[in-house]
């Protein structure tokens, strides 16, 4: 088993950038690797390769693997599990962890960073975090309390966004990087920029494809892997706030005051079980969010009649625009036994960016007020691209998140276009 490293083939590196990455765990002095990649660079396989070599070459070593939750861990753990051969490993599917067979004793495990105190107390001789920059900065600290003298290396790797703590470190190994050259030393720590061009196997016409689709921000910030001040979806989200902080329970009803002389436009998205149904009215006159419903398993039944309650709130409801994708079908057929005046969107791909690019428009330009809710500020600012094989972009919350506010936004701001247009009654899509 002591040389298990000689037999062992990882997959070969696309760039010398990610070659570096690669041999991470297995550089002297280095202490940590700050990466910050565009959309597929290769960080994830990067990452396993890294910490997989750092088990195999030093036997007894333990090493985590840090996620913003439990779903992407799982994806580090399969990566290493295939890179590493059956017959040397035992993987543990429930933990997850993956432990070296014969002697060895070296183990990874694998967590989420969501309770960031639950990663201190045993000794690490390493970590990968990734997704750093979706994570808190106590998970780093708590990291870093833990590791042992004989720490091996610190691996810290994201899409970066918007200027936090990640950010950070990633200008401090910069600083240290350029502090080691007028020395003529080695440096402690590396910052290196995996930008998605840099990826040979990436079709250059599906990144001019993105830079056209995205505009110069976003693109910048996914494919060019840089740092913007603010890396949410939506821009400029706290002055299109136009009320203090709000802090509300997961199920909340709120209006802006008197609310019975305002004309509005109304979005809606249903739920029953896991995710909330969600009620958004933008008065047509000021373009402010003046009202939100949310709620969690209701009867479809009742949120039908709820809808009517908080449509009766408001002096004239020009259009309902509510989601017709999936159940919402059926509930289609239960507004038509309803006074109000409705519209059903079935989501694709396409008129859901379309949506996404044009509230996206409205927070740039400051032409949108919000009431600063903490939910609803959650959702806007973990909103996130994510890109297909072929790169387009594709929007959501992030995996265990919620975006039923910012959907049901979404389509109140849509619904913005037909204001103008004065009956409705049942449109067919």
């Amino acid at each position: 088993m002591e040389a298990l490293e000689h037999y062992i083939k990882f997959p070969e590196a696309h760039c010398t950038k990610q070659a570096v990455i690669m041999q991470a765990m297995m550089m002297s002095n280095i202490q940590e690797i700050w990466v910050a990649c565009g959309t597929k660079f290769g960080k994830s396989i990067s990452a396993s390769v890294a910490i997989s070599s750092g088990l195999v070459t030093n036997p007894g070593t333990y090493l985590r693997w840090v996620a913003p939750i439990y779903e992407q861990a799982t994806i580090g753990f399969n990566y290493c599990k295939r890179l590493l051969p059956a017959d040397a490993i035992k993987a543990n599917e429930r933990e997850p962890s993956i432990k070296m067979k014969g002697g060895h004793d070296g183990r990874i495990r694998f967590f989420h960073g969501q309770d960031p105190y639950s990663l201190e107390g045993e000794a690490v001789d390493g970590y990968v975090l990734d997704e750093a920059a979706k994570m808190k900065k106590q998970v780093y600290i708590s990291a870093n309390t833990t590791m042992t003298q004989r720490g091996i290396k610190s691996l810290i790797l994201s899409t970066p966004l918007g200027s936090n703590w990640f950010k950070d470190g990633c200008d401090e190994a910069k600083d240290e990087m350029a502090l080691a050259k007028r020395q003529g030393r080695m440096p402690r720590k590396l910052f290196i920029a995996g930008r998605t061009q840099d990826n040979p196997h990436v079709p250059r016409e599906s990144i001019e494809f993105a830079r056209k689709t995205f505009g110069d921000r976003m693109f910048r910030q996914y494919y060019l892997a840089e740092f913007l001040s603010d890396g949410s979806v939506f821009e400029n989200l706290l002055e299109c706030y136009y009320t203090e902080k709000i802090e509300t329970p997961e199920e909340f009803r709120w209006k802006s005051g008197d609310v019975s002389e305002f004309e509005v436009v109304c979005g809606v998205d249903w739920a029953r079980q896991v995710d909330f149904t969600v009620f958004t009215a933008i008065d047509i006159k000021t373009r402010r969010v003046v009202a939100l419903w949310r709620m969690q398993k209701i009867p479809y039944t009742s949120q039908i009649q709820a809808l009517k309650r908080f449509c009766s709130m408001f002096k004239q409801v020009t259009i309902v625009l509510h989601d017709k994708t999936g159940v919402g079908v059926a509930l289609d057929d239960l507004l038509y036994d309803t006074d109000l005046p409705y519209k059903g969107v079935t989501f694709n791909n396409s008129n859901k960016n379309d949506m996404v690019t044009n509230f996206a428009l409205s927070t740039e330009s400051k032409s949108i007020g919000l009431p600063y809710i903490d939910a609803l500020d959650t959702e806007l600012r973990e909103f996130e691209v994510k890109h297909s094989s072929l790169g387009l972009p594709t929007y959501s919350a992030p995996s265990g998140g919620h975006d039923d506010i910012v959907m049901s936004i979404l389509l109140a701001h849509s619904a913005l276009d037909f204001a103008s247009q004065s009956e409705y009654r049942i449109i067919t899509l």
